[in-house]
């Protein structure tokens, strides 16, 4: 992960050129020239709107800073705003990876020994908690 402080890519002023306000950055992989944004889920949530148009603007920051944004959310329950950041990304030449594809990049990326922690201490509680969430009927 790098600090907002040390990132490359940099916000974007309305005038279209960068500031010298970074963004913070889940991942970033120097040699690929890729940066990551991780993510447990995408809903439509009252509270998360306002920050919306934030997680719309980085894959365009990180494309203007010459990396190729890609979007990992663990969740793969689709929603109105997951399908409009889904089409970001790809506009700003990046990828995505939903479900059970965000987990097998992780893997991929992680590498033998950490895909093994991975699929014995991350994977199965969080996969419990995501179970147990889906079998709660929605609020009216």
């Amino acid at each position: 992960s790098v600090s907002a402080k040390n990132s490359p890519v940099k916000r974007i002023d309305e005038d279209g050129n960068p500031t010298s306000n970074g963004r913070q950055i889940d991942c970033y992989i120097e040699k690929t020239k890729e940066v990551y944004e991780l993510k447990m889920r995408v809903t439509i949530a009252a509270s998360g709107q306002g920050r919306f148009k934030e997680e719309m603007s980085f894959p365009y920051e990180a494309q203007k800073a010459g990396l190729t944004p890609i979007l990992v959310v663990f969740d793969d329950n689709e929603s109105i705003l997951l399908t409009k950041l889904k089409n970001r990304y790809l506009e700003c030449g990046g990828r995505y990876y939903i479900g059970e594809d965000a987990w097998n990049i992780l893997r991929e990326r992680a590498g033998k020994e950490m895909s093994i922690f991975i699929n014995k201490y991350i994977y199965p509680p969080i996969s419990s908690i995501e179970e147990y969430l889906h079998s709660i009927p929605p609020f009216c």
